[in-house]
């Protein structure tokens, strides 16, 4: 499943007006918003004790192949929206000095993980800057199969842990990973925790983007935790699968945080037939 057609973007002043008419689902509260800690002038650099080879991801993670000359040729295309999707992130975090990105999904199965992996790839190799992919899907947590990471069974999670930074993943240079090495049994209660509120706040200090991995934003209340503790989000809509009611849904709960939509898993995308005769 590889990213498919243009980013739609939405205008932040319509998504403001959105969420004055509605908010979240019916039943679910949104938590107050917390005041946003500014980064400090230099970053402290943290190195990871365990480091994970790029022959261990997933194929379909394309961006952490992308270095291989026969793999880029065979793949250009994808490689090149999943490229400008990563451009018009750093032009938005730019002109917004934002930092955390929620990746969000209206329902399962839209494709919201590969997308995270591969926008944390493509981050991490455009100017150098230093990426965290935080894994906090913690109903269903995938990361781990998609990276080919084998953390311990008996691992705790790193929210259940004192010490975050000592289960870090080095993924490749300028991008760590903190992977859920399995289901949380209360997970909306570990994500409203102190715990992961310190863990985003302290990202910050360490890292210039942040991504977040969450769980489906129509089916669990772990999204909406964590929205009060982000800058923005972006939502994951499948083609073909997504029924548009639930994509309504979901950027209405997403409010103003809402970035734009990101449309994976095009069958017939435009432009493809000029990129092919372009890179011949």
């Amino acid at each position: 499943m590889g990213l498919g057609s243009e980013t739609t973007w939405l205008h932040r002043e319509a998504g403001r007006r959105e969420a004055g008419r509605s908010g979240p689902p019916p039943g679910i509260a949104r938590l107050p918003e917390r005041p946003r800690p500014s980064a400090p002038a230099t970053r402290t650099e943290i190195e990871p004790i365990r480091s994970l080879a790029s022959s261990r991801v997933h194929r379909k993670v394309i961006l952490a192949h992308a270095s291989e000359p026969e793999w880029e040729t065979q793949h250009y295309f994808s490689i090149e929206r999943y490229r400008l999707l990563c451009t018009r992130v750093l032009q938005v975090a730019r002109n917004l000095k934002t930092q955390v990105f929620l990746m969000a999904s209206a329902i399962a199965e839209e494709g919201k993980t590969l997308t995270t992996a591969n926008l944390a790839y493509a981050l991490s190799a455009l100017e150098g800057k230093r990426t965290l992919l935080l894994d906090l899907d913690l109903r269903r947590p995938s990361l781990r199969q998609l990276l080919g990471a084998e953390p311990a069974p008996e691992e705790p999670l790193f929210l259940e842990y004192g010490d975050w930074q000592t289960h870090l993943w080095l993924l490749r240079p300028n991008l760590h990973g903190l992977i859920a090495a399995r289901p949380a049994a209360r997970p909306d209660e570990l994500l409203q925790s102190e715990a992961t509120r310190l863990l985003i706040e302290q990202a910050r200090h360490h890292y210039d983007y942040v991504l977040i991995d969450s769980a489906p934003l129509l089916l669990a209340v772990d999204t909406h935790v964590l929205l009060p503790m982000v800058d923005h989000a972006l939502l994951v809509v499948r083609a073909d699968y997504t029924p548009i009611a639930c994509t309504q849904d979901a950027l209405r709960a997403l409010g103003d945080k809402a970035l734009g939509c990101v449309l994976n898993d095009l069958r017939k995308v435009k432009y493809e037939e000029y990129y092919r005769a372009y890179y011949r």
